[in-house]
């Protein structure tokens, strides 16, 4: 089995190298996809021994994490992990996730946060929501839609492949699963927040949402 662990980045210089050796102990190998840095990510995460794909442009997280699970798929890995660059993610739960993926005879493995006091409250709040609106749209019971640390058989990449490029990636494969009757579960997983102004915000939600609704009519 060879598991590879793919890594969207941008402007991520001052965690990516510790994110990038975390992962290693878990993973055959780390890809790191640089979407358009600033600062030094590709060079950082080079010296921390990832393979890095680098955007000369940003061009969004689910452009990022597309190309880099195409190149996984190209290096033969059969298990993919995807996990953030900024330290949210713990990758000593990627076992866990795996194991659960194996016995349990699943498709995809979304890494469940705890919606608690730790979750930035617009945060929480913005993923209840969603979480609903996916529920009645879908059916899909999935709590924490919006989490990025996912793991999940290479051989379903072609079902679970997403068109978006910004952040309605993580919902977007949730709605091509359950249209290809896939089976997932949530794993729980510990998070960090290190940066609570990062990642989605309210435009970013309502754009999701209406995605779901979009994808539902027409998709």
């Amino acid at each position: 089995m060879k598991l590879v662990a793919v890594i969207p980045a941008h402007n991520e210089a001052q965690t990516i190298a510790g994110v990038v050796k975390a992962a290693q102990k878990f993973v055959d190998l780390v890809l790191v996809v640089d979407d358009g840095s600033t600062d030094a990510t590709k060079a950082e995460a080079e010296r921390a021994g990832a393979r890095v794909y680098r955007s000369l442009v940003n061009m969004g997280k689910g452009f990022a994490l597309r190309l880099g699970v195409e190149q996984a798929v190209q290096a033969g890995a059969e298990i993919v992990a995807c996990l953030d660059a900024d330290g949210q993610h713990n990758p000593v739960d990627i076992p866990g996730m795996v194991k659960m993926l194996e016995n349990e005879k699943l498709d995809l493995v979304v890494g469940s946060r705890p919606l608690d006091e730790a979750m930035p409250p617009i945060m929480r709040l913005g993923n209840l929501g969603i979480y609903w609106l996916t529920l009645a749209l879908y059916g899909i019971r999935v709590r924490d839609t919006q989490s990025g640390f996912r793991v999940f058989k290479a051989s379903r990449f072609p079902s679970l492949k997403w068109e978006a490029n910004g952040y309605e990636v993580e919902s977007e494969m949730l709605c091509r699963m359950a249209r290809n009757g896939l089976k997932c579960k949530e794993y729980p997983i510990k998070t960090l927040y290190r940066d609570k102004y990062k990642g989605t915000n309210v435009a970013d939600g309502l754009r999701i949402g209406l995605n779901l609704v979009w994808w539902k009519l027409f998709g």
